[in-house]
């Protein structure tokens, strides 16, 4: 095991600092791989990474087509300056998503002017057919796949409305394709579950053996229960569709969002993505109080106010402020319980539309609202959900938050609850149990294996199955010795499995059996001395 000091080279071809799995992994890996002595340089392209002290940044050029501002753009000729810029844009005018291979074009042609600075290259979900000549460079070459783009195609086809629907998404999603060869390709591949490792090979082919599983972490500092933190200030909520994203921890990948009537070119599901547009007031967001209504400008988490604001169903409410201090927030309490989930995108795999539903049945007789970090598509199913039950003033959209207005976030809900029909990780769970709130997830992917056994860190349902969440979410909100007792049990499990510390001590060890793999490979390959006659 080499226990020298390494030099990293980390590629992420999106890292939208707040918001999106792929800046998250970066920043906290990158600073707790430096906090661990080694040295470590981060390539991306725009949206560009929050990186702390000591952590390298190199910013490959890129025509930034899915900017926030502007998504879909049609650049000024002189910003046309190579052949892949030429690519980018032609690819993305056939409605195709280029940016997984222009970066490896980039990040490739980069560093082969850089030979001999870097002992592992690490790629991060990119799959681009530029790793394949990088990896021929003599520097071995290692890549994360925290799950197969594939699943959030396939979801999104099978909820298509038309044809013409269905052939834009499959032009977008085409390059998972080219991910599928060049992983075949990779000999040292890591993902974050056991089921995204399922996933993959079944996806992409690649054999079991050139997986490793190595989890992701939490920050447990700013991620923690309530009574550690300190106040501050928090963004309003949106109403659907209006913010260009939110602050989630899902995918990064942009959506396609066909012209329905054209089958044209995709624009933005979500903008791009998830986003991180910014809202334009701020509400009260307490670790003691359940009230979700906004409060004026300069108002501190802590205090209880109550003013009107946009909802999900873009109507203005008010609410009175209600507390929860451990006791029951269900049947005739008289308190108002607050349910708080993450939505990367509005799109299938988040599982929105059954939340929704099973926050209109906890209304027939409770007093409850439905806080979804993220944004909604005004014609999208979470906003079509919403308008058909009716359900304007009970739920709301916040977007463009920090991970500490996350983590107050987190500590003011009664139940968080994660509704997806597929995760290959899940970010938003281990953040909520990190901070001592009751979890509802359902059985999708990888969520049992990260929340644990059904009823000691959280309550399990099935996907897709909006009774099922009613109840449990329901049985939360009635029992506030349940409540902390899978509160404390969800904060105990992250504390002991789930922290960048541990994350990064795993892939430190990884990268060193991928450096003595190479090693090894290479004197094999040297011809043999022939032996001297006697």
């Amino acid at each position: 095991m080499i226990s020298v000091p390494l030099r990293i080279a980390l590629l992420s071809y999106r890292s939208k600092p707040h918001s999106g799995g792929q800046g998250i992994y970066v920043r906290h890996l990158s600073r707790e791989l430096v906090g661990l002595g080694h040295q470590v340089e981060v390539f991306s392209g725009p949206p560009l990474p929050e990186l702390d002290e000591g952590v390298g940044l190199t910013v490959l050029p890129s025509l930034d087509l899915y900017r926030d501002s502007d998504p879909f753009r049609t650049p000024r000729r002189e910003e046309f300056t190579s052949a892949v810029d030429v690519l980018e844009f032609a690819a993305m005018c056939t409605g195709a998503f280029p940016e997984p291979l222009t970066f490896s074009l980039r990040a490739w042609l980069h560093l082969k002017e850089r030979l001999g600075e870097f002992d592992i290259v690490h790629d991060n979900q990119c799959l681009g057919y530029g790793l394949l000549p990088l990896g021929r460079l003599g520097t071995p070459l290692v890549a994360t796949i925290h799950h197969p783009i594939t699943v959030d195609r396939d979801l999104e086809l099978a909820a298509a409305p038309d044809w013409k629907r269905r052939m834009s998404l499959r032009r977008w999603y085409a390059f998972t394709r080219m991910q599928g060869r060049v992983a075949k390709r990779l000999p040292w591949l890591t993902t974050v579950s056991n089921a995204a490792r399922d996933e993959i090979v079944e996806a992409f082919g690649v054999s079991p053996e050139q997986l490793s599983v190595i989890g992701v972490g939490v920050d447990t500092d700013t991620f923690k229960p309530a009574g550690q933190e300190q106040p501050r200030r928090i963004p309003a909520g949106d109403p659907a569709g209006e913010s260009a994203g939110g602050s989630t921890a899902g995918e990064d990948t942009p959506r396609s969002t066909a012209a329905e009537d054209t089958g044209g070119s995709p624009a933005s599901e979500d903008t791009v993505g998830d986003g991180a547009g910014e809202g334009t007031a701020e509400s009260t967001i307490s670790a003691s109080t359940t009230d979700a209504s906004p409060a004026s400008e300069g108002t501190t988490v802590g205090e209880s106010t109550a003013t009107g604001e946009s909802t999900a169903g873009g109507m203005a409410g008010e609410h009175t402020a209600g507390r929860v201090v451990g006791g029951a927030a269900g049947k005739g309490s008289g308190e108002r319980g607050r349910i708080v989930s993450v939505a990367s995108a509005d799109v299938p795999l988040k599982g929105l539309p059954e939340l929704i539903e099973a926050v209109a049945k906890l209304r027939a007789e409770r007093d409850v609202e439905l806080v979804v970090v993220g944004t909604a598509r005004p014609d999208g199913p979470a906003a079509q959900a919403i308008g058909r039950l009716g359900l304007g003033e009970s739920v709301r959209f916040v977007s463009g938050i920090t991970d500490e207005e996350l983590a107050d976030l987190f500590r003011s809900a009664t139940v968080a609850a994660v509704p997806s029909r597929y995760e290959g990780f899940s970010l938003p769970a281990v953040e909520a149990m990190a901070c001592g709130i009751p979890l509802v997830v359902t059985t999708a992917g990888a969520l049992p294996e990260v929340a644990g056994p059904d009823g000691l860190a959280s309550l399990h349902v099935p996907p897709g199955d909006a009774g099922a969440l009613a109840a449990a979410i329901g049985r939360l909100l009635d029992d506030g010795d349940l409540r902390r007792r899978l509160g404390a049990e969800g904060r105990k499990r992250v504390v002991e499995h789930f922290t960048w510390r541990r994350t990064a001590i795993r892939t430190a060890e990884w990268y060193s059996e991928a450096i003595a793999a190479k090693i090894q490979a290479r004197e094999s390959a040297k011809p043999r001395a022939a032996a001297k006659p006697r």
